[in-house]
């Protein structure tokens, strides 16, 4: 195995991954994970918590985790195991557009099984929320961001709700899926695990951290067609945090945008603080046109499928979004300035 390789993150501005272990035996690239203190692992919900002195930890233990208190709590269980992500079967950029609809949609799918158990799981280094890489009984792996473990740091954005971060990540995936996987965001779901709230976003096996590369010059070095497609799919979305931890490179540094909790901003307008990687202003081409077009045509159906996971002035901020950028021609900034 290499040796990890790691890069200096700001935790209240990213969730993404902090660096990166890459297995080439397994062609595996996996975020760096915490190993818990094997006492920790007699502690029940608090085993990542402060050790107590004596008995202490086992009585206070067998108290929280009696009934519903590890629920009103917002304690993350003790891990099962140790997670083994296997790598995808195919490229994820590399993919056919019908390949890589079929594989997003079993992939979704095995996030969103009622029956998918936790087998294992580590503690991710880094990140500005509580996040877990845990493998579930069906074979998938994934990011775990419970909804207790969400915090919005300093610098809350003003007009992104405490608290719905994991509903934004599923939104986030599924309006992608709308424009045609434009931007190739991972499945996120936000129907939580095991009975506990939060979202289950894919592991993307194969990609390393983009602070892997260089933070100043990798839009740059980012080929044209993909600079435009990720910009454009965080104009649509509202993405007020698109810094370089918050997107994954492949073997060819071709982007994998990830950590989407911080979209779709109740209002358009003054966003506070925000981040934009991709930030070029380009004319829309016929083809970009079309899409967005289509995608304000099935406004309806959208709000529809949207409904229980964005608010409705969050629904209408992306709809004025869509619609100025086809009456301008361009992308444009103006929805997050005052």
């Amino acid at each position: 195995m290499q040796a990890a390789k790691t890069a200096d993150s700001d935790p209240s501005a990213s969730d993404g991954y902090a660096g990166s272990t890459i297995q080439e035996s397994a062609k595996v690239v996996l975020p760096p994970t915490i190993e818990p203190d094997p006492q920790a692992l007699t502690r029940g919900y608090l085993w990542r918590a402060v050790p107590l002195p004596g008995p202490l930890d086992t009585i206070l233990g067998a108290v929280v985790s009696f009934g519903p208190m590890p629920k009103w709590l917002g304690l993350e269980p003790v891990p099962r195991g140790k997670p083994e992500p296997q790598a995808l079967p195919f490229e994820w950029n590399k993919a056919s557009q019908t390949d890589f609809s079929r594989q997003a949609q079993k992939l979704e799918d095995q996030l969103r099984d009622p029956q998918a158990k936790e087998v294992g799981k580590r503690a991710l280094k880094g990140g500005s929320n509580d996040n877990f890489l845990v493998t579930l009984s069906n074979g998938a792996s994934a990011v775990w961001t419970p909804t207790a473990g969400e915090k919005s740091g300093d610098n809350p954005r003003p007009n992104i709700p405490r608290g719905t971060q994991a509903k934004r990540e599923e939104a986030a995936y599924l309006v992608d899926k709308r424009l045609g996987h434009l931007a190739r965001v991972p499945p996120a779901v936000s129907s939580g695990l095991e009975g506990r709230p939060g979202a289950l976003k894919l592991l993307v096996s194969q990609g390393l951290d983009g602070k892997e590369s260089s933070e100043e010059n990798l839009p740059q070095e980012t080929s044209p067609e993909d600079y435009r497609r990720i910009a454009l799919f965080d104009h649509v979305v509202g993405n007020l945090d698109r810094n370089s931890g918050n997107f994954l490179v492949d073997s060819e540094k071709r982007p994998i945008p990830i950590d989407h909790g911080l979209a779709f901003p109740l209002k358009n307008g003054e966003q506070g603080r925000h981040n934009f990687k991709f930030d070029k202003l380009f004319q829309l081409n016929p083809e970009e046109k079309t899409l967005l077009q289509k995608f304000s045509s099935q406004q309806e159906s959208i709000r529809n499928e949207l409904t229980g996971l964005l608010e409705p002035k969050a629904l209408d901020a992306m709809f004025c979004r869509v619609d100025r950028m086809l009456e301008l021609g361009w992308v444009s900034h103006e929805w997050r300035d005052s």
